[in-house]
């Protein structure tokens, strides 16, 4: 399980995190053409991620983020991160720039809470 947060400038953000304690790893890049034959251009770092809640950071630069031309219907309602020693995370988003709650529970998980014309679910 992994989850993306966006950034502009991805080399600041790298560097951001890394003066405050935490390498979210090198940054490569990625493309890939769409059904339609749009190409889709961005930069992503690659770290291994504790318990697979902290983020990768990605920037999409020139190219239009997929949301924009995805299909409507879906809203994200809420997202929170899960996992045994909340503590433990909060240094590693801090360094990211992360704004996300993090739950005390058992196992660690990501929750996000949707809504659609189908009604609302929640995806762990």
């Amino acid at each position: 399980m992994r989850w993306a947060l966006a950034c502009d400038d991805i080399d600041a953000a790298v560097a951001g995190a890394r003066s405050r304690g935490y390498d979210p790893g090198d940054v490569v890049d990625g493309l890939r053409a769409t059904p339609a034959g749009t190409l889709l251009r961005w930069r992503m770092t690659t770290g291994e991620l504790a318990s697979g809640l902290a983020p990768f950071l990605i920037s999409w630069g020139d190219t239009e983020h997929p949301a924009r031309s995805a299909p409507r219907g879906l809203t994200l309602e809420a997202f929170h991160l899960e996992h045994p020693d909340p503590p433990s995370l909060a240094p590693l988003l801090t360094a990211l720039g992360a704004d996300a709650e993090i739950k005390p529970a058992a196992a660690a998980a990501l929750v996000a809470r949707l809504s659609g014309p189908n009604g609302r679910a929640v995806l762990r």
